[in-house]
């Protein structure tokens, strides 16, 4: 169970409380759990809106994306914007890596957080009433599986780091076994359809994920919560185009 409440410290704002003394081994197992999270965090998004179901829809829209941001305390957005920041131009790998670091935001990191918040408040709020929950509750599911997608297989390109433990502690097993369960989500709601928004989303996660490793060889703990933007964002685009 430490590995369960490991990935809850670490993918939400969730008081765990202190007392619990992590292993490095905890960090790989608890990347199985990070759809689980997901789940809860997609529970929370629906609770949202229900309570709000007499506000107008774009209102609820806005409300689903302060949410959001305050139930992961902002962290993947963090990671978008220090990731554009730093794989935007022509630098070497240490000075990406030294920029991505940098605890100031950059202007291509403060632009790359304002067309994700435009585009996930059009996207939420063109989703039809029909599809509205199942696509909140399914949309971190798959994005929080997405991130431990990019960490298999991957290295982690510096000497330490917060992620480290996670990139290093990656079994291939199991996240295929997560993925395959978020995928029968997927089918459960959706049938082929459901299939097609999963294996699309997936293709552009692996995308960026080639373009990091390329980049700066490996994967850090900020590009990683770049990908669960992407999925976020990918995952919506596609749904409203397919189902």
């Amino acid at each position: 169970m430490k590995a369960f409440f490991l990935a809850l410290q670490f993918l939400t704002i969730i008081p765990i409380g202190s007392n619990l003394k992590f292993e490095k081994k905890d960090f790989g197992c608890s990347l199985r759990f990070f759809p689980v999270i997901g789940l809860i965090s997609g529970c929370f998004l629906c609770f949202i809106w229900l309570s709000f179901s007499g506000v107008a829809v774009l209102a609820r829209s806005a409300l689903i994306i302060i949410a959001s941001v305050i139930i992961t305390g902002g962290l993947h957005i963090d990671g978008l914007a220090d990731t554009c920041d730093g794989l935007y131009g022509f630098h070497s790998r240490e000075k990406t890596l030294r920029i991505m670091r940098d605890s100031q935001i950059g202007a291509m990191g403060a632009m790359a957080i304002v067309c994700l918040l435009i585009a996930k408040f059009a996207f939420i709020a063109s989703i039809p009433n029909a599809q509205i929950y199942k696509i909140l509750l399914a949309m971190p599911v798959l994005s929080r599986w997405a991130m431990t997608f990019a960490c298999c297989g991957a290295l982690y390109p510096r000497k330490e780091g917060k992620a480290k433990l996670f990139v290093e502690g990656t079994k291939g097993k199991e996240i295929f076994a997560a993925g395959v369960s978020v995928l029968v989500l997927y089918v459960w709601f959706w049938q082929l359809k459901g299939v097609l928004v999963f294996l699309l989303t997936l293709l552009c996660v692996g995308i960026f994920k080639q373009y990091a490793q390329k980049k700066i060889g490996g994967m850090t703990g900020d590009t990683i919560g770049a990908v669960n933007e992407i999925a976020e964002m990918a995952m919506l685009f596609f749904a409203l185009q397919i189902l």
